[in-house]
């Protein structure tokens, strides 16, 4: 029970998804961590920033990559959709037609 918003809080926090140019991104995950308390994690080609206010967090991840000298690909936010939170709570996914 509670807003959308408050819903989607409780199931996860935000995440900046990070493509660097560099095939080597460690100067990347190196200053993020710092940036990010740690919660940074690396899947393949991407760099993951997990926080709890994603949009204030955005701009703060953008600076430090530019001021570390590391091409960015894409720079991406990844918020907890209501799919993310009715799957939490049931374990389903929702489906066209389970209605019916």
């Amino acid at each position: 029970e509670g807003t959308p918003d408050d819903l989607k809080r409780q199931v996860g926090s935000d995440v900046i998804v990070v493509q660097v140019a560099d095939v080597d991104g460690e100067p990347a995950e190196q200053a993020l961590k710092i940036l990010a308390d740690g919660s940074v994690e690396r899947r393949g080609g991407e760099l993951l920033v997990a926080t709890d206010d994603g949009p204030a967090m955005v701009s703060r991840v953008a600076v430090t990559l530019s001021e570390a000298q590391v091409p960015v690909r894409e720079l991406t936010l990844r918020t907890p959709t209501l799919d993310d939170v009715f799957l939490e709570l049931t374990g389903n996914r929702i489906q066209k037609g389970d209605d019916e």
